[in-house]
């Protein structure tokens, strides 16, 4: 929730449209959908490793991905569904955005719209605005040597640090042998205090770990009970439920590559019942020649690119 994903609070931002608005409960708690689960003949019978060990060499992972996933530029396909009270979906609209990293955050720059790309004016006035926040953001890096892990995100991390798992079952996923794990949460829910740990505080589920890899493949995450967020709570999130998978990219790190978020609520006297996908690919690393070829000619004139602190 620096405004991450992969992932509660969303910490993508834009010079228009935020690929991740429709985390009213500022979600960034990075999940993807299920494909092709399955148990083979005999895994219900392996015997499961050591769950403290096995987690903390995930978590230890999970993190050095997370810090290389924040050199990186990708590519997001952002589908927004709008849903009526049945939950049948009643409309849709589709963007895809080129992400750019900075020391603080995710920039997203817009460049479709329901298939329709945007046009070379639009494109050049998000670029001037992106590129400035990308400067300001590394002058600001150099001053104060701030983490790129920014208050009130939520990783999933944060989530293994948070949670209690109990083993369930061997499932092979994708290709991938797995053990599925349940996850409660560690520690008391909380009414109040830091959106972030309110949110940890009150979420469980599932979550499909290779031993071998030892990375998260995929995770199911609910929330407990209902949870308000916003300025004095004026939006209160009923439920909300996030699928998320993760894949080895170019056979060697595993990243993100498809979140969906469904949540339902109320803002002030209005209900609402939203679901996001978001899929990601086409990761490079974020290198000066990557962002310039990215951004419109002459933007990046004479200057050099924002890279987040390591």
């Amino acid at each position: 929730m620096r405004t991450t994903y992969p992932t509660l609070l969303p910490r993508e931002r834009s010079s228009g449209v935020n690929p991740s608005a429709m985390a009213v409960l500022g979600a960034s708690l990075i999940c993807v959908a299920l494909f092709g689960v399955q148990n083979q003949p005999g895994e219900s019978r392996l015997p499961f490793p050591d769950t403290e060990k096995l987690l903390a060499r995930v978590a230890q992972h999970q993190k050095e991905s997370e810090s290389l996933r924040d050199q990186y530029v990708f590519t997001a396909k952002v589908t927004e569904y709008m849903l009526d009270k049945q939950g049948k979906v009643k409309g849709q609209h589709t963007d895809v955005y080129n992400m750019l990293p900075t020391p603080y955050e995710y920039l997203a720059r817009r460049v479709s719209h329901d298939g329709k790309p945007v046009s070379e004016e639009e494109l050049r006035k998000q670029d001037k605005k992106l590129y400035r926040k990308m400067q300001e953001d590394e002058r600001q890096a150099q001053r104060k040597g701030d983490s790129w892990h920014a208050k009130g995100e939520i990783r999933l991390t944060d989530v293994i640090a948070n949670s209690h798992f109990t083993p369930l079952r061997w499932e092979s996923i994708q290709g991938t042998r797995a053990i599925v794990y349940a996850l409660e949460p560690k520690f008391p829910s909380k009414r109040a205090g830091d959106l972030a740990a309110r949110v940890l505080a009150d979420t469980k589920g599932k979550m499909w770990i290779s031993p071998e890899e030892e990375e998260i493949v995929h995770a199911e995450l609910d929330n407990v009970s209902s949870l308000s967020v916003g300025p004095l709570g004026f939006v209160r999130v009923k439920s909300f439920h996030e699928i998320f998978d993760q894949q080895k990219v170019r056979g060697e790190i595993w990243f993100p590559t498809r979140i969906e978020l469904e949540a339902e609520g109320r803002k002030l006297i209005q209900g609402f019942r939203v679901r996001q996908a978001t899929e990601w690919s086409d990761y490079r690393k974020a290198t000066t020649e990557v962002v310039q070829h990215i951004l419109s000619p002459g933007i990046v004139s004479g200057g050099t690119v924002s890279q987040p602190p390591r």
